[in-house]
Parts: structure tokens; C-alpha cells; sequence
């Protein structure tokens, strides 16, 4: 496969949050287990949905031993967004870049642009690589999905968080993660049942991988 690939439609659901939150990479399944961990607070309907349609779709990709070996991280944003204040970084780059993992997305406003093209001699750098992608783009097609559209992404799908539409409320922005290392940055959500023992790293000021890139 290569950079420039689209993402995967796995399906579409309707947003049941009604409250302001913010959780950053919260594991919800522990490494080598099959069982889930989610905090009361967010035991909904819409985490429920989104949780039962990505779980049965990363099992048919990759299979019931995978789904067991890996990590499940929730990550779900609803907070007040603008076009000058977005609420994801912005910035092109991949999700879980020179890494295995699968992340899906979905979001009820300002969908991600993707970029549909050739990105050829990508470098094997996260910053040199975001540096490369801004650079490559103007040679891509934009593509943007219909809100409320759940999508699985690789690391090879690149996107950037949308901010052409004008757009003033509240925003929704949900990821389910899937991999077989630590999300151990300082400042992601933590979950005392499978967290209680991890040493946390520091967190850069430009784009960070969540996990550590070993050589």
C-alpha cells in the first residue's frame, strides 16, 4: 500500500452526546485480554454504537487473535470550536505513522481532509515526513466525507483537520485506536485498571506519535 491511499467507510451513526468533554487516548482494553474497561461517564448509547461497529469491523480485518494482542484506546472531544480555534492540531500527517496501527474517526462537524494521490520517497521521520506531506499536497486531491461517517484508518491515509467551512458550536470528534503499544504520553487520559503501572514521557511542543518509535 502506499501514502495517498483513501481511508475505509465503515459506516454511519448519529451523535448522542450531550455534554462538553475531553479525553485524549484513554485505554479502554488492556493488552492481552478481551475485556473492556470504560469509565461511567462515558457508558452511553453513542460510545456503545461507535464501540460495537469498529470492534466487529477491526475483528474481520485482522482477526480475534489480533483484536486480543492489542490496546483499545477511546478518544472522544465535544468542546466549542471555531475556525480560528479548531479542536484537533492542525497540520498533514498520518495516524500511527511507521507503525501497524488502526485508528477509526468520526465526527458530526468539519470532517478531516484527506488527500488522495502520490506522496513517493516518503521520509521515514515524523517531522521530516509532515514537512514533506504540506509539501506534497497542492498535488493531491481533496477529499471529505460526509459528517457522522465512522472511518478506519492506516498509516498510510493523510489528512489534515478541516478548516475551510466557516463553523461556530459545539464539536464532536471521536477515535478508537488499536495497537500493540503503549499510548504513554504525559497528558493522555488515564484509566487506573490498565495505567497503574506505566511511566509516562514527555510530550513535545510540535506533533507527537503516541507511542515510542523503536529503531
Amino acid at each position: 500500500m502506499k501514502y495517498g491511499t483513501l481511508p475505509h467507510e465503515v459506516g454511519t451513526i448519529e451523535n448522542g452526546i450531550d455534554e462538553m468533554m475531553f479525553y485524549q487516548y484513554l485505554p479502554i482494553k488492556d493488552k492481552d485480554s478481551f475485556y473492556f474497561s470504560i469509565p461511567s461517564r462515558l457508558d452511553n448509547d453513542f460510545i456503545t454504537e461507535l464501540l460495537t461497529v469498529v470492534n466487529n469491523d477491526f475483528i474481520n480485518l485482522r482477526g480475534v487473535k489480533e483484536f486480543k494482542e492489542n490496546y483499545v484506546y477511546l478518544t472522544v472531544k465535544q468542546i466549542y470550536t471555531t475556525t480560528a480555534n479548531n479542536l484537533n492540531r492542525p497540520g498533514i500527517h498520518s495516524d500511527g505513522f511507521m507503525t501497524n496501527d488502526i485508528n477509526y474517526i468520526w465526527s458530526n462537524e468539519m470532517p478531516t481532509i484527506f488527500y488522495s494521490g502520490e506522496f513517493p520517497n516518503v521520509p521515514m521521520d515524523d517531522n521530516k515526513s509532515i514537512e514533506y506531506f504540506e509539501q506534497q499536497k497542492s498535488k493531491c486531491e481533496r477529499v471529505v466525507y460526509p459528517t457522522n461517517t465512522i472511518l478506519r484508518l492506516n498509516q498510510f491515509n493523510i489528512h489534515e483537520t478541516n478548516t475551510i467551512e466557516e463553523f461556530n458550536g459545539l464539536r464532536c470528534f471521536a477515535k478508537v485506536s488499536y495497537s500493540k503499544d503503549k499510548y504513554d504520553l504525559k497528558g493522555n487520559a488515564r484509566n487506573d485498571i490498565i495505567t497503574h503501572d506505566w511511566e509516562y514521557r514527555e510530550r513535545s511542543q510540535t506533533r507527537n506519535i503516541p507511542q515510542k518509535i523503536k529503531p
